[in-house]
């Protein structure tokens, strides 16, 4: 079988910006330059051969602001922050026999992949306040970040079914990121004070770890009762986030101590940390 890899790609700082008009039109790269990016003029998801390292083809989004994916079997759900909308797309893949859609791409050694568009849910009546930059599933439920940028932040619940706004439930700080379900708790971020945050089922929140005010924390996995997170010096530009010097720290859950923290060989601000799923054999 053909490995490949789904990765959301921002066109917000190109301009003009504009969202696709038409969602999910493939397109392949030419054969003159099998890695060429797409345009930068909209948000795009890209199809990469991880082993040639290239990119296959991607299709057009109608989104003006993805900020983050979410994979939950073979459902995709992105958040698009300029309209506070969650998008939710169905991959399917085939072999070389099975009839090809047509918004699919062709894989590297046969077959084929592809995205459709479903549903959209709309979690904001102000958008641009609450700038929605996450989401994590659970209970039936989309559980969206809105960041609300210097406001104190809160996950906003919307029923996966019918689309129903349901309760807003506020966090223990302002500017957080990355939200994940963990032993029956929301963790999440609190990166204005590069720590992480929890909250319980009766709406409180507690900090379990935080590595003060001169940093910001983005990106968070948890494996085996360990919460893995990234850590990088504050920056008072957003340029300065290429050259920020970052870090990845483990927190063990149960015991509720900082087990180490390693500076990253490489600089650059961490947007998400995930972890392979390991199975038998």
């Amino acid at each position: 079988s053909t490995r490949a890899l789904l990765v959301g790609s921002q066109g917000r700082l190109s301009r003009p910006r504009r969202a696709a008009r038409r969602s999910l039109a493939a397109r392949r790269p030419s054969p003159r330059n099998a890695s060429a990016a797409p345009p930068g003029l909209q948000d795009a998801l890209l199809l990469l051969d991880p082993e040639a390292r290239s990119v296959l083809g991607w299709w057009a989004l109608p989104t003006v602001y993805l900020h983050d994916s979410v994979l939950s079997g073979s459902d995709l759900f992105s958040v698009d922050t300029d309209s506070g909308r969650v998008l939710r797309f169905r991959v399917s893949a085939g072999t070389a026999a099975a009839p090809m859609p047509p918004s699919a791409l062709p894989l590297s050694e046969g077959g084929w992949a592809a995205v459709e568009h479903v549903r959209s849910y709309e979690s904001s009546g102000a958008p641009r306040a609450a700038h929605a930059n996450g989401l994590t599933l659970g209970l039936g439920r989309l559980w969206v970040m809105h960041n609300n940028l210097a406001s104190r932040s809160a996950v906003q619940l919307v029923d996966a079914a019918s689309g129903a706004l349901g309760a807003r439930l506020p966090l223990g700080g302002a500017n957080c990121h990355s939200p994940l379900f963990y032993r029956g708790r929301l963790l999440y971020l609190l990166s204005a004070s590069g720590g992480l945050g929890r909250l319980h089922p009766n709406g409180t929140s507690d900090t379990l770890w935080a590595a003060g005010a001169r940093y910001f924390s983005k990106g968070l996995a948890v494996v085996d009762d360990i919460a893995y997170l990234a850590v990088a010096l504050r920056q008072r530009a957003a340029v300065e986030r290429n050259f920020a010097a970052s870090e990845v720290a483990a927190f063990d859950l149960l015991r509720h101590v900082l087990l180490w923290r390693r500076p990253l060989p490489f600089p650059g601000l961490v947007n998400s940390l995930t972890a392979p799923r390991v199975g038998p054999g």
